[in-house]
Order: structure tokens, then sequence, then C-alpha cells
């Protein structure tokens, strides 16, 4: 009895040893973006929100980022031109869908890039999607510069038209975040 529940300490201690190792930490105010670029054949949009919110799980001692978490108010993108923002948010319905989110549970570390694979929920419609980064850790920091693809129309969104002629269907996003521990 005495040797069961020694055992059963020593696998309890060991556990709860291996769940302290990773970590879960927001990404630091004022160092995060995600830009969206919206290619037509005479010109090219970018648009930036500074009002990301992010979360990663890691493990610091490994120095591997176990699973991530992403949210922006669409509401908060920044061409430079509020025409142009204002027509952005009636074409993605702003007021019904203001939040895009990503939930990635899958990470596989390849030297500094990582391949996330998650749910992207965007205007309403979730799907699978693949997010490619790259990663560079400090002393006391995680810095991730990603970029993603989606198709506007898989996400029920009718290309914007500028002299009848649309919009490339692919939105490219770049994002950075810092995370601070």
């Amino acid at each position: 009895m005495k040797k069961t529940a020694i055992l059963f300490v020593f696998i309890l201690s060991t556990l709860t040893g291996l769940d302290a190792q990773s970590k879960t930490i927001n990404a630091s105010p004022n160092e995060n973006s995600i830009t969206y670029h919206l290619t037509h054949p005479l010109h090219k949009i970018e648009s930036t929100s500074k009002e990301v919110i992010s979360t990663i799980r890691f493990d610091p001692v490994k120095r591997t980022v176990e699973s991530v978490t992403a949210s922006v108010d669409v509401t908060k993108f920044d061409s430079g031109n509020s025409n142009r923002d204002s027509h952005a948010m009636e074409v993605i319905d702003a007021i019904s869908f203001p939040e895009a989110d990503f939930s990635g549970t899958s990470v596989v570390t390849r030297g500094d890039s990582l391949f996330v694979s998650g749910k992207m929920n965007f205007h309403g419609v979730t799907h699978d999607v693949v997010l490619k980064a790259l990663q560079q850790w400090t002393e006391n920091s995680l810095s991730i510069h990603a970029a993603l693809s989606l198709s506007l129309t898989e996400f029920h969104i009718e290309r914007p038209a500028l002299l009848l002629v649309p919009v490339e269907d692919e939105l490219r996003f770049t994002i950075t975040a810092v995370y601070r521990f």
C-alpha cells in the first residue's frame, strides 16, 4: 500500500511538473499588427490593425510553440482612406461579423519556421487553414512573423469591384506578434 501511494505521488508530481513547463502568454500590447493585402489590376490595397489579441501556449525550456489563438476587430483596420475602409466594412458585413478569429492547435516546427494548422472564423464562416510563420526567440521574448492567405469566395464574401473589374479572390494577411515573458 505504501509503495502504491509513493508511486501515485511520484506520477502526480511528474505530470504536474510536465504541465508546469508549458506557459500561456498574451502578446504584448502595441507590438502587434495584422495587415491585409488585396490586389486589383489597377492598384494594391493594404490596411492595418494594431489591435490584435493573441495568445500562445509554449514550452520555454524546449522553446516550442504548442498552440496559438488570435482575434481582431475587423472595424479597426485602417488603410489611410476612410471611404475605402467604410466600403470594406460593408463588403464583409462588419456589423454582423465584427471579429475574425484564428485558433491553431497543431504546430509543426521546422527550424525557425512554424506551420500552424487551425480554424479560421471570418465573415461567419469557419475553414481549416494553415498559418506559416517565422519565429525569433530571445532570452525573454518570442517574435512571430506570419502569413496567411484566404479566398474571399470561400468565406462567402462578394469580391468588390472597381470600374466593373473585381479584386483578386486571394486576401493575404501578414501578422506580427511579440510575446514577452
